[in-house]
């Protein structure tokens, strides 16, 4: 448990809080947290000036807990405080796993040290790359996966051990959970266990060992009281956003833009679970078809069972939403780490058999091919396009940090090779505590890069804000919108296109101040390229990267979008209130 524990503060918790936050989504969190230590109000999320109703409370008082008590020498960039619940919550997760296979070893033979699989399922669940960024972004994702495969594991451990009363502390994690994604939490709970239940064929007495409906008991008791007292104090506007927008018709229907065919989810595994997603599948068929293959598990050795079947309700529940997310496929991991686990048990057991095999070599394979990528970098990076980062091709080329990526990976495929080839016991362990180095070595390095060109210029251009704003100025945001300008200034941001329409709002749908003539416009350097913008005189106030903080003042605004309404190139009216805010749904993307 030691050495997992050290390995996860690698993988997860050092150099936290050295960069800054990552626009579109975390800002938004961090930016509520923030308001709720600021306002004292800890019962609504707040962004912008208005209420955040996507997610429950939970994370959001996570977050406001670090920057209650979290000095600012120690978080100057305010992402310690907002990353801290999802590093911790992987290290977590990790450390669940590597118990859960200590005190239940699942073994495939004799030859298999007792700490070995435990820790190869533990990094099996931290060495995926979606775990490693997710585990590093100040989102709600890795709470909620935490606090599922906890109360989930606590179901296979109180199945196992036969116990009769109810499992109260996995209902109060299920509870936890709800509290910090909403109701999903009980259908993939409910449908991994009735999958499990069902292959076992013991759907009555998972039933009696689980106690469901005392469980919901313990959940409501758990999460009802913030919901019933954010419905009362914020009504209609919490019901049609949380409940009708974020959940239901998440489900039913695309949100944001984020459709996907029904394979959208197959790639995300493979490079979320890359390179072991072989190793991980391997195990979830043994798990399924362990029965049909005359190997009648009991209770305690069905744990690769309940794991496939875990993988297998996030597959479903997500692939019939209608809306999809890589970050989905978040809760499933968990899974995966024990998959991986259990099938690298299976290999140095002395089970050789050539499905198993196969599968160690084609992820020994994935992991080279990898590496070679890395290598063939100059064929594919040119190609990466991102309007914030014009020089970003150019910029990780030269620092050589793709290619010791790629020398990582590589090595880890030999070691595994050669393990595999002289039947090492430790085969798996040795490219994974390899692949451990790539995390500071690469990842982070490549993430202090990418926050130097995409973040650094916005919290500059913040910096800018705070020194030249007046009191009762407007603040507006005009092109590329960046959440994080709100977090960093402190101030209320219009966001607002590029486009004549949105030139048009910034002048009927802003409050102005009655002492104010002149408002503050951030600019990116391809909407100031438009004719319209163009047109409008302004003070240059400050440059940074491929922003601009311009004073305009009202009457030349006024002027502009008075001749673009005289053209009927623009609307004259401000677009009417949706009870979702404007500035909430151009930014959100997850």
């Amino acid at each position: 448990m030691a050495a997992v524990a050290a390995l996860s503060a690698v993988l997860f918790l050092s150099r936290l809080g050295e960069t800054g936050l990552v626009d579109e989504t975390p800002p938004l969190f961090a930016a509520a947290a923030r308001n709720m230590v600021e306002s004292g109000d800890w019962l609504t999320p707040r962004v912008n000036g208005h209420p955040r109703f996507d997610k429950p409370v939970l994370v959001y008082w996570l977050m406001g807990l670090g920057y209650g008590l979290l000095p600012q020498a120690l978080d100057p960039l305010g992402s310690l405080a907002a990353r801290l619940p999802s590093a911790v919550s992987a290290t977590v997760v990790s450390l669940a796993l590597a118990d859960l296979l200590w005190c239940w070893p699942q073994r495939a033979g004799n030859k298999v040290k007792a700490w070995l699989v435990p820790l190869m399922a533990g990094l099996g669940f931290g060495l995926c790359p979606l775990v490693l960024i997710w585990a590093r972004t100040a989102v709600s994702d890795l709470l909620f996966t935490s606090l599922l495969g906890l109360g989930l594991m606590g179901f296979w451990r109180h199945h196992a051990s036969r116990h009769r009363h109810v499992p109260v502390g996995s209902w109060v994690a299920l509870g936890l959970a709800v509290l910090t994604k909403g109701p999903l939490a009980l259908a993939l709970a409910g449908l991994t266990c009735l999958l499990f239940g069902a292959r076992q064929g013991q759907i009555s007495r998972l039933w009696q060992s689980l106690s469901p409906l005392k469980g919901a008991a313990l959940v409501a008791l758990v999460a009802l009281p913030w919901y019933g007292a954010e419905l009362i104090v914020e009504g209609q506007a919490f019901w049609q956003s949380f409940v009708l927008y974020h959940n239901v018709a998440r489900l039913t229907q695309v949100v944001n833009n984020h459709s996907g065919p029904p394979w959208f989810y197959a790639p995300v595994l493979l490079i979320g679970a890359m390179p072991q997603l072989p190793m991980a599948l391997y195990g979830a068929w043994t798990g399924l078809a362990a029965r049909q293959s005359g190997r009648q598990t009991t209770a305690p050795q069905s744990l690769r069972c309940f794991a496939a079947c875990w993988l297998l309700a996030v597959v479903i529940v997500f692939t019939m939403a209608a809306t999809k997310l890589p970050s989905y496929m978040l809760p499933a991991m968990p899974a995966v780490g024990l998959l991986v686990g259990l099938a690298a048990g299976d290999l140095e057991g002395g089970n050789t058999r050539g499905l198993l095999s196969g599968a160690a070599w084609l992820s020994l394979a994935l992991a080279a091919l990898v590496g070679m990528g890395c290598l063939l970098q100059g064929l594919w990076l040119p190609w990466i396009r991102e309007p914030a980062m014009p020089t970003l091709a150019v910029d990780v080329q030269a620092t050589g940090m793709i290619t010791t990526i790629g020398v990582i990976w590589l090595a880890a495929a030999a070691l595994g090779m050669l393990g595999l080839w002289r039947r090492w016991q430790s085969w798996l362990l040795g490219p994974q505590l390899v692949l451990v180095i790539w995390i500071p070595c690469g990842l982070l390095p490549l993430g202090s890069l990418v926050d130097r060109l995409r973040q650094e210029p916005v919290r500059a251009i913040a910096t800018a804000v705070q020194q030249h704003i007046d009191h009762g100025e407007p603040l507006a945001m005009a092109g590329i919108r960046k959440p994080s300008l709100h977090f960093y200034s402190g101030h209320v941001v219009r966001y607002e296109r590029g486009s004549r329409q949105g030139l048009a709002n910034l002048a009927h749908c802003i409050p102005w101040d009655p002492g104010s003539e002149t408002m503050l416009v951030v600019v990116d350097q391809f909407t100031a390229q438009k004719p319209h913008w163009k047109r409008l005189p302004g003070k240059a106030l400050a440059h940074a990267g491929i922003y601009e903080l311009r004073r305009l003042r009202q009457q030349d605004l006024e002027a502009v979008v008075a001749q673009l309404l005289q053209n009927g190139e623009v609307k004259g009216k401000c677009p009417a209130p949706h009870w979702e805010s404007y500035n909430e749904r151009i930014i959100e993307s997850s």
